[in-house]
């Protein structure tokens, strides 16, 4: 039986956590978990400036990985400080996103880091 409500919110976004509903779909699907990390770096560009992957994602639980590739590695060949603290907000950011109601917004007002050393592999 086809029901207009169980439609609706595809109709009016507002009305639906984008974040959640869209993992929800895509990441038991064969190369899901590759479109949803590419979906969310097209909608946020600089988060998509690493290449980050979201490997697993629930109600206040993230995890991401980041390929080890050059291009995120600096002149003393340790990953880069700014590439890990963009994984970090990405990681918090998507955890969050998944976790509030629909109609909830946030903004980051605050990012604190301490490196203790290099960053290797």
């Amino acid at each position: 039986m086809f029901q207009f409500s169980s439609i609706k919110n595809l109709f009016n976004p507002a009305e639906m956590n984008l974040v959640k509903s869209s993992w929800d779909r895509l990441h038991r699907l064969p190369g899901g978990k590759r479109v949803f990390s590419k979906g969310v770096g097209r909608v946020a560009p600089y988060t998509g400036s690493i290449p980050a992957s979201i490997e697993e994602l629930r109600a206040g639980y993230a995890r991401v990985t980041l390929e080890d590739i050059p291009k995120v590695r600096n002149h003393l060949q340790s990953i880069h400080a700014v590439a890990l603290a963009n994984l970090a907000e990405l990681t918090g950011n998507i955890a969050l996103s998944y976790s509030m109601p629909a109609d909830a917004r946030f903004i980051v007002t605050q990012l604190k880091m301490e490196y203790l050393k290099k960053a290797r592999g």
